[in-house]
């Protein structure tokens, strides 16, 4: 026999076998059977799908029912996938039940057979009564127009959430009924009555058992306040169960941190009035007693003695206990450890209170671990900068040990760049490879670096104190491709000025902090306020410039630059006295109005430690101007010029919620020789919008008959508190005070000493406020007030300072 014959007889045999075992465990007629999973049988041999059945399903698709089983027709059914397929339709939303059978066709057929119970299609929401919440508030915090189906249990879970959202408007007893209307055509029309009833608020709090503190400090610490006339500015008389628990903490953490290691909040007790609905308030406070440092000690780690780590802690014996002064202790050491490679450290106090002397011991036990080198460095979100733009700002590189200040270095450097958001736009994450090693993710988030603009603008001219329309145009990238060189093309015309300005900087040569750049820029300026002139002069100027410098250790890191250009001076027309009675005004304006070409060389050293260029909240910036017009004796020109100015920035509330800025500004110009004359534009004019606002352009300075001469001395200062009136910071309010002066006209020898006004020092300042808008556009208003008002010069009592510009 040939061995496909004893094949087919072996296939029979077991046929045969099959078919007599299954004959005596189950009949053949044809029944359902239930297969939730408290009915289904057990089915030892599985069976083949011929059809699935979907019955009550109107809802949704055949199709969607499809892709949520995991059962297919032709395939085999396993019980142990119902509960996974009953759980997975029941995630659409629409049913209240959902039951499979099974139904026999053959011996090793059967079909699917699923049952829906749908829930009724809302058909429209019908609220009644909610006067201080409105329906699309409802609709926009618990998204109504994305539930399609709903059933009685779900309104209940819509009645909590609406209850939630009085609450945060202090309507705590809201009571909310609701039924569901039923239609013809099956669907349903919620109804929602709701009876606000009294809004709740807290009328006093009172505290029992505080002897230490006054009730007035320890209030003050509540979010939980006594509502006042005020109230709405800090959500004072806002009841918020949960809150309590947070006041608890607080008052605690408070007593805690001066001393009363023991103190506790042992109960919050509440008191509603019937029909005022108001809530009186009484933490009940146990204070305990109050301690103080006793002793101090650190044993030796792995690396460090224990007067290493002694010198690193900030606190001493017979200082007065506090909790938040431990954690900073612990954060101290953390810190001081990672600069040495010990990341992972670990540092845990030990505080054993003496109720007899009241005094703590405290003791710092810690655990260096292994030091940290550094794995592999990634870039995460640069989809712009190119890697090597951020790499070569890094302070840490791959195999080196890892520390703190390497990490902080190499954040500032990046955040400095500018190319990326000002808040929380560098930032990194440590990924711990093994027991020596961590990689590091720097987490990126760019921002736009470059503009191609047309926009108009209105504010005031660039000598003038005159508010004036201007028209502009440009582009300008500080990180053209993502390669870090940086262009800028810009043109501005108005009615008294026009401006062309181009451009270009490479702040790394051969891949080297070799810094260089090229400008080219031509003004025309109308100085309209020169009233001693018959017509306003107006200066035209080309101006050329090449500049190359390099950061220098020496300066501790400071960035140094040379350059040297040329300048073309040309007036039109010539100036011509309005007073030509008193021959010195046109001897002034010959000497400050002189047309001129002349080379210049320039020196600037500079330190910019700001954590970013455009919105800084913190760091530092100074520069040291130095200039020097190349006299000519052609033209009579020459001068040498020096300016220092200094910018820094601190947090005084958070990041951003109150920062202090303070400026300050020096300079001297001197002609090369008595016979060489200092052009008008080198010249100081303080007062005004860029110097100190509340007085015009250079009002605080030489004047003669209302006309700013100049002057060769000058120093000012800004000192402001920016805030936020936005979130994202688009829109800034803040505070100043602004003061300066500007001295020692050249021409004074030529001006009779009492008709010159302001040519000695004459401090003056002013205050006001201001506001800073991003979008929807760029907008700076700033309202100045004279502390100092001159009533004898008719002075006005300030200045209102506005510019706008809108792109199209």
């Amino acid at each position: 026999m040939t061995p496909k014959c004893y094949g087919s007889k072996f296939r029979l045999i077991v046929c045969l076998i099959l078919s007599c075992w299954y004959n005596n465990h189950y009949s053949q007629e044809t029944q359902e059977i239930d297969l939730k999973p408290q009915n289904v049988q057990n089915i030892d041999i599985p069976k083949q799908i011929r059809a699935i059945i979907i019955v009550g399903n109107t809802h949704t698709t055949d199709s969607v029912i499809h892709s949520k089983i995991p059962f297919k027709e032709q395939t085999f059914f396993f019980k142990n996938k119902t509960s996974l397929a009953i759980k997975s339709l029941y995630s659409l939303g629409f049913y209240q039940n959902v039951e499979l059978f099974t139904v026999p066709v053959s011996e090793n057929l059967i079909d699917l057979k699923i049952v829906l119970h749908e829930k009724p299609l809302v058909e429209k929401w019908v609220f009644v009564g909610n006067k201080h919440l409105s329906q699309s508030e409802i609709e926009k915090k618990i998204n109504l127009s994305h539930i399609k189906t709903i059933t009685q249990e779900d309104l209940f879970a819509i009645e909590q959430k609406i209850k939630r959202m009085y609450a945060e408007r202090d309507y705590h007893y809201v009571t909310i009924t609701s039924q569901l209307e039923h239609l013809k055509n099956g669907h349903v029309i919620v109804h929602i009555k709701v009876v606000e009833n009294k809004t709740t608020y807290i009328r006093r709090v009172h505290f029992a058992g505080n002897k230490a503190f006054a009730s007035k400090i320890l209030n003050k610490l509540l979010f939980s306040r006594e509502a006042w006339l005020f109230g709405f500015f800090n959500k004072s008389g806002s009841f918020r169960a949960e809150a309590l628990e947070y006041d608890k903490y607080v008052l605690e953490s408070f007593y805690r941190n001066h001393g009363y290691i023991t103190a506790q909040v042992v109960d919050v007790q509440k008191i509603i009035d019937p029909l005022t609905k108001t809530i009186d308030l009484t933490f009940v406070i146990d204070e305990g007693d109050m301690y103080a440092i006793g002793s101090i000690s650190a044993p030796e780690n792995e690396e460090f003695s224990e007067d290493q780590i002694k010198n690193r802690i900030a606190i001493r014996p017979g200082m007065i206990y506090s909790q938040d002064m431990i954690k900073q202790t612990i954060e101290q050491l953390k810190l001081f450890f990672s600069e040495h490679g010990y990341f992972y450290a670990d540092v845990q106090p030990a505080i054993h209170p003496d109720k007899k002397t009241h005094l703590v011991e405290l003791i710092f036990h810690t655990h260096l671990g292994e030091k940290i080198y550094i794995g592999t460095v990634n870039l995460r979100g640069n989809t712009k900068t190119r890697d090597y733009v951020i790499r070569r700002q890094l302070a840490c590189c791959e195999g080196e040990l890892l520390t703190q200040g390497r990490l902080d270095a190499s954040k500032a450097r990046v955040e400095r760049l500018g190319f990326f958001d000002p808040q929380d736009g560098v930032n990194w994450k440590m990924h711990r490879f093994d027991d020596h090693t961590a990689d590091l993710d720097l987490l990126l988030h760019e921002r736009k670096t470059g503009k191609l603009f047309v926009e108009g603008s209105f504010g005031p001219g660039a000598a003038s104190s005159e508010s004036i329309f201007k028209f502009g145009a440009g582009a300008y990238d500080t990180n053209i491709m993502g390669t870090g060189l940086q262009f800028n093309i810009n043109t501005r015309i108005s009615s008294l000025d026009k401006e062309l300005l181009l451009s270009f900087t490479n702040p790394w040569i051969f891949n080297r902090p070799i810094h260089s750049a090229a400008t080219l820029n031509y003004t025309s300026v109308t100085y309209d306020d020169i009233f001693i002139a018959t017509s306003s002069p107006v200066e035209k100027l080309w101006l050329g410039d090449l500049s190359a410098g390099f950061v220098s250790e020496k300066l501790r890191y400071a960035r140094v630059s040379f350059g040297g250009g040329f300048d073309s001076l040309k007036y039109c027309p010539r100036p011509v006295s309005a007073l030509p009675s008193q021959p010195y005004v046109q001897q002034y304006l010959n000497c400050a109005f002189k047309d001129a070409t002349f080379g210049h060389l320039a020196l600037l050293i500079e330190k910019d430690m700001r954590n970013h260029p455009a919105m800084p909240n913190n760091g530092y910036h100074w520069a040291l101007t130095s200039r020097f017009g190349i006299p000519t004796c052609r033209y009579g020109v020459g001068f040498f010029k020096q300016d220092a100015d200094l910018h820094w920035y601190t947090p005084l509330i958070n990041a951003y919620d109150l920062i202090l800025h303070f400026h300050a500004h020096a300079g001297l110009v001197l002609g090369y020789k008595h016979n060489y004359s200092i052009p008008y534009r080198e010249l100081y004019h303080i007062g005004g919008p860029t110097t100190v606002r509340g007085f015009t352009y250079g009002q605080i300075g030489p004047n003669f008959c209302n006309t700013s001469l100049g002057a060769k001395k000058a120093g000012y200062i800004n000192i402001e508190l920016v805030f936020p009136l936005k979130n994202d910071m688009s829109m800034r309010g803040l505070v100043f005070y602004d003061g300066g002066t500007g001295w020692d006209t050249p021409c004074a020898a030529s001006f009779p000493k009492d008709a010159l006004f302001n040519n000695r020092f004459n401090y003056r300042h002013a205050v006001g406020f201001g506001i800073r808008m991003t979008s929807p556009a760029p907008i700076s208003i700033d309202w100045g007030f004279k502390l100092d008002r001159n009533k004898r010069q008719h002075e006005k009592y300030g200045e209102v300072h506005f510019s706008m510009s809108q792109a199209f």
